[in-house]
Order: structure tokens, then C-alpha cells, then sequence
């Protein structure tokens, strides 16, 4: 076994007169959701005091009209405390105004982060190493100190014992490759059924934990919908993160499980906000870098301070043409042409695969290979900041062309020799 103890949204901000304050409402890029906002407060505020004096604004306010009021609130730790609603513009200016709003942001819309895809179907000394011949180059490249091999070769704990939260489509939890290690955890989509729709988060899930396809290969693999038919909103992308934030620490799993996040919006302080309070509370976050070829730090939650950021690569250790990069990003994975598990065309078609490209594929191999090394050595990767500081650590320096102004340049790495 390696030893890993030396691893160490509107306008910008509203002008008003010095003596009175209003929280900014943050101008976005994507489409808005007119009308609907989220309110992050400060880490003083009483959410349930505040919530009640926001309800009573919207209740009393004149131009209501249809206007839902508050919606939805999430609160990780004691630090992160916001909320969702649907507000006119004279409640809206009220709740700007009082002294517990940090910020006020429109809703969003999210978008997975995946390339081209290609369907297809398909009807040692040391006994603890084992090989996985004519393996997924993703693989192969993992355990080769940023070299492109077809051989994967990983210690047998594998990820056991591990849990990962796929926040994404949903999952084909049926796919021969999970060998039932793979549970519907919640569907954060509203008026959606709890299967994949859309391929991308049972491609995802492939990538971290399948027999075939996956870095950790015998951990347990928790999904969380919050897509469906291509697109969400940071509305029910918050819901589901806080419910896999809660569930983790519930059950006591803080120090054997990860948050894989392979999508993202335009810049988001809430957003940044809740994924910084998980990590503070032992949760990790691996999340793509996005697919924009500009600087992570404009994109969420990528740009989160305590998020693992992922950019691409491609097997001639290339930086992927649409990664994200700059400071903010962490490390570095296979990106490229990586094929893994995908949903079937009918019920029991539980064997399809599909390459795709994306941050959104990067992001996955090192979530499992988070997991992987938590089962292997949770001394040192047990909790969030072990785990994040000895990804790096691990990474192996100056493999990367182009790795993009800023950029680490760093690869992700297993810590085997292979």
C-alpha cells in the first residue's frame, strides 16, 4: 500500500444615499427567471425571524398581485442561511433594504457541462494492486503519473465504504456496470419522474464508481436529481446540494463521502456561499471548471473558494479547447473522449455506453478518486480540507499544454506506480 502521510443578477449594485443600506442585486449573464430571486443573508441573521418579517412585507404590499412570495429556504451549518421567492419590486425594495441581506440575486438557469457525445450500444507482488487491462484511458492516465496508458492500476479498497452524491440528471441506477451499488437519493425537480432523462448524470456516475467505467469501484454512489429535459435553475440546483449536505452529515459521512457537481451557471455568491458552508462542515464539493474557455472565477460553482475545481485535459495532455481555467482551478483530469455508462432506450436496456467531452467528465474522475484514497487512507483524506490539500499534493507539476493563464499545472494522480 503507497503511504500518503507526507501528502500533505436587474443592475449592479442600486445606488442609494450613503446613510441607508440595500443589499446588492448582482446582474447576471444567463437568462434570468423574471420576478424570482434568491436571498443570501448575513451569518448573524435569524432565518426564521427573517423569514416571517419577509412574509408579512409581501403579505402587506399593495402591488402583490399573483406574486408567490417566499418560496423555499436552506440554511448549512451556521453561516449559510438564504432563501427563494417570487416578489414585486416594492416588497423586493424592502427586503433589499434591511440590515440582514448580504446580497439579492435573480434566479438562473444552470447547464450541464458536456461536449459532443457518441452513443453506443453494447448488448502484481503485492495482492492489494490490482490491473485493469484495456481499461478507459481516463483510467489508464490516472495512475501513470500523467501519462496515457490502457492499463488502470488501483488498490483493491477501491473506494469501499464510500458514498458519492451525484448532483446532476439522475441516474439509470439499473446499468450492469453499478452492480447495485448505485441508490436514488432525492429529486429536487419539480413535477419530474426520478429516472435520467438525459444521459449525462448516469455518465457521470459511470466515471466515479462503475465496475468497468469507475475510479472508486466499490463505493456506494447516492444520485440527486436536479434536471430535467436539459435545463434548472439555481432554485432547485440549491435544494438538491442542501439536501445532499444534510444527508451526508445526518449519517455521519462527512469523512467517506464527496459532492460531485458537473454543471454550472454564471457567477453566484449564494451558490459560492452554501458550497464554502458545506466545506466548513467536513463536506467536499469536486466540481467542473466549466466549459466556457474563460476564467473559472466567472462561473459557479466553480468559483467557490472551497469547491475542487476541474479543468480538462485530453490524452496528448492538452488543456480541452472549452475548459475553464485560471487560478481558481484546482487540478486537472481527462476530459476528452471519455467513454462510460449511459441510460437505456427501454426498461432492462441496462448496458449502454456513451463518449462525451466536458468538464463535466473531468470532474468525476477525481471525485472517485477522492473516494478512492478517503477508503485508502482516511487519516489523511478523511475530511474536507485533508482531502482537498492532498489532491493537490498528490498532483503531479508541468504536464499540461496550454494549461491557461493562471492555471495550476497539475494533473490528477492515484498515487500508484503503474
Amino acid at each position: 500500500m503507497v503511504g500518503f502521510k507526507n501528502v500533505a443578477l436587474f443592475a449592479a449594485s442600486i445606488i442609494l444615499p450613503a446613510s441607508t443600506w440595500a443589499a446588492p442585486i448582482i446582474q447576471v449573464e444567463t437568462k434570468p427567471i423574471p420576478g424570482k430571486y434568491i436571498v443570501l443573508l448575513k451569518e448573524h441573521a435569524d432565518l426564521e425571524g427573517h423569514l416571517s418579517w419577509a412574509k408579512d412585507v409581501h403579505a402587506r404590499s399593495l402591488s402583490r398581485r399573483d406574486t408567490a412570495g417566499v418560496h423555499k429556504a436552506w440554511s448549512v451549518g451556521s453561516k449559510f442561511k438564504a432563501y427563494a421567492g417570487e416578489f414585486d419590486e416594492e416588497t423586493l425594495s424592502i427586503i433589499q433594504r434591511d440590515e440582514n441581506v448580504q446580497t439579492i440575486e435573480l434566479d438562473k438557469s444552470w447547464r450541464l457541462y458536456k461536449g459532443n457525445d457518441n452513443v453506443i450500444s453494447n448488448s502484481a507482488d503485492d495482492t492489494s494492486i490490482i490491473t485493469q487491462k484495456q481499461a478507459p484511458w481516463g483510467l489508464g492516465y490516472l495512475s501513470h503519473k500523467g501519462e496515457t496508458s490502457s492499463d488502470y492500476v488501483y488498490n483493491s479498497t477501491a473506494g469501499a465504504g464510500t458514498y458519492a452524491y451525484v448532483v446532476d440528471t439522475g441516474c439509470w441506477k439499473d446499468h450492469v456496470d453499478f452492480e447495485g451499488r448505485v441508490h436514488l437519493g432525492y429529486n429536487a425537480y419539480p413535477n419530474s419522474p426520478f429516472i435520467d432523462m438525459d444521459g449525462h448524470g448516469t455518465h457521470v456516475t459511470g466515471t466515479i464508481a462503475g465496475r468497468k467505467y469507475g475510479v472508486a469501484k466499490n463505493a456506494t454512489v447516492i444520485c440527486v436529481k436536479v434536471f430535467h429535459g436539459g435545463g434548472s435553475a439555481n432554485t432547485i440546483v440549491m435544494d438538491g446540494f442542501e439536501w445532499a449536505v444534510k444527508d451526508i452529515i445526518a449519517k455521519n459521512r462527512t469523512r467517506t463521502s464527496v459532492i460531485n457537481m458537473s454543471l454550472g451557471c454564471d457567477r453566484s455568491e449564494a451558490f459560492n456561499a452554501i458550497v464554502d458552508a458545506a466545506f466548513d462542515q467536513g463536506v467536499l464539493t469536486v466540481v467542473a471548471a466549466g466549459n466556457e474557455n474563460q476564467p473559472a472565477a466567472m462561473v459557479s460553482p466553480a468559483s467557490s473558494k472551497r469547491a475542487f475545481s476541474v479543468g480538462a485535459i485530453d490524452n496528448k495532455n492538452t488543456r480541452a479547447y472549452f475548459s475553464n481555467f485560471g487560478a481558481i482551478v484546482d487540478i486537472f483530469a481527462p476530459g476528452v473522449d471519455i467513454v462510460s455508462t449511459y441510460i437505456g432506450k427501454k426498461e432492462g436496456d441496462n448496458n449502454r455506453t456513451m463518449t462525451m467531452s466536458g468538464t463535466s467528465m473531468a470532474s468525476p474522475h477525481v471525485a472517485g478518486l477522492a473516494l478512492y484514497l478517503k477508503s485508502l487512507d482516511p487519516e489523511v483524506f478523511g475530511d474536507s480540507l485533508g482531502a482537498h490539500e492532498g489532491l493537490r499534493a498528490l498532483g503531479v507539476a508541468d504536464k499540461v499544454w496550454d494549461a491557461g493563464e493562471m492555471s495550476p499545472n497539475l494533473v490528477a494522480y492515484n498515487g500508484i506506480k503503474g
